[in-house]
């Protein structure tokens, strides 16, 4: 009973584990459309779905960044937020996945989508 409770909470107050909010460098998304607000799923790189590789991850508390993926060559930019509590407070942090095509994959419009 005890452990279910565990895993149940650390479900809501963490998050998905196949969010790109979790993505590290050289983790697989799947990412279904690349118009703004398109839902992007990390997945296993071994999985056809898997359609981008991210090539670099920035994280930042704020709403805003300077930062870009223009120094990644053919690289695309998906921005994407999560919230957390701190003392009562919500603090919002953003990231940039710096995102290249894998296999097959068109690379034309750069995915946008926050999650």
């Amino acid at each position: 009973m005890v452990i279910v409770v565990g895993l149940v909470a650390k479900f809501f107050f963490s998050g998905s584990s196949d969010s790109p909010r979790y993505a590290k460098v050289g983790d697989c998304l799947h990412v279904t459309s690349t118009a703004p607000g398109s839902d992007a799923t990390r997945t296993e790189c071994s999985d056809s779905k898997a359609n981008y590789t991210v090539a670099k991850r920035y994280e930042y508390d704020g709403v805003f960044s300077t930062r870009t993926c223009q120094d990644v060559p053919g690289a695309f930019s998906y921005h994407g937020r999560y919230y957390r509590t701190v003392h009562h407070h919500r603090v919002t942090h953003t990231y940039l996945l710096c995102l290249t095509p894998r296999n097959g994959t068109s690379g034309s419009q750069a995915p946008t989508g926050q999650p």
